[in-house]
């Protein structure tokens, strides 16, 4: 029931980072489509706050677009335990 703060660092050299998109690929089952998991909502910020809802291990992917229409994606995980 804690959220975990998650902050992605896009760096393109020349370019501006126009945006994040962040998306949970994997979760426990029952997990996928939780509502709110997000702060803020919609989660396209650098920074966000992920709440996991049910006990196990989450895939949280956050993808980086530039100023030139390339992108970039990053995975990690969230372990929520009870």
């Amino acid at each position: 029931g804690m959220p975990v703060t998650l902050h992605a660092i896009g760096t393109s050299i020349g370019r501006t980072i126009v945006g994040y998109e962040w998306n949970v690929t994997m979760s426990p089952a029952g997990g996928m489509g939780t509502p709110n998991p997000w702060t803020p909502d919609p989660p396209d910020q650098e920074t966000e706050d992920f709440l996991p809802y049910l006990v196990g291990v989450y895939a949280i992917e956050v993808t980086v677009h530039d100023s030139e229409g390339d992108s970039e994606t990053c995975t990690t995980a969230v372990t929520a335990v009870g």
